[in-house]
């Protein structure tokens, strides 16, 4: 019996991860297009600079789409890491 709810309960995680993830907007797409390019390539996620300075947009707004997508749970909360990236980055890549 268990095993039945489990895998209903399962069944019910991805559709919902699915359901999220067809009303995630464009540029949140490409926020995470990006990402998964970014880790397959560099074996870690990008900084918001990265993805910003990819995508034309402001390190401000990049966050937002963070946020939102961790909101969708299209992403899991280990990519507060972007931001403690962020932090040693900023200072070489800026100047």
């Amino acid at each position: 019996m268990t095993d039945y709810a489990d895998q209903l309960d399962r069944g019910t995680r991805e559709t919902n991860k699915h359901v999220r993830a067809a009303v995630t907007t464009i540029r949140q797409q490409q926020v995470l297009a990006l990402m998964a390019e970014h880790r397959r390539a560099w074996g870690r996620p990008p900084t918001l600079t990265e993805i910003g300075y990819r995508l034309g947009i402001g390190k401000q707004a990049v966050a937002e789409h963070v946020e939102a997508l961790k909101r969708k749970g299209l992403i899991p909360d280990e990519t507060s890491s972007i931001a403690n990236q962020e932090k040693r980055t900023d200072t070489v890549s800026d100047n």
